[in-house]
């Protein structure tokens, strides 16, 4: 049985905005309340800007 779920539009903004402000991906994360190592690969793995 998975457990996880897929990063939605609205959270990819979100960090997209985070990553913009210089935010560190602790703290975006806790925002989203998702695992830093998900915020992590995320953005290695769609280029967010």
């Amino acid at each position: 049985m998975k457990t996880w779920k897929h990063i939605n539009l609205e959270q990819r903004k979100v960090i997209s905005s985070g990553i913009a402000h210089n935010d560190k991906l602790i703290e975006i994360s806790k925002r989203l309340s998702l695992d830093p190592r998900s915020i992590s690969r995320e953005v290695k793995r769609n280029r967010i800007p």
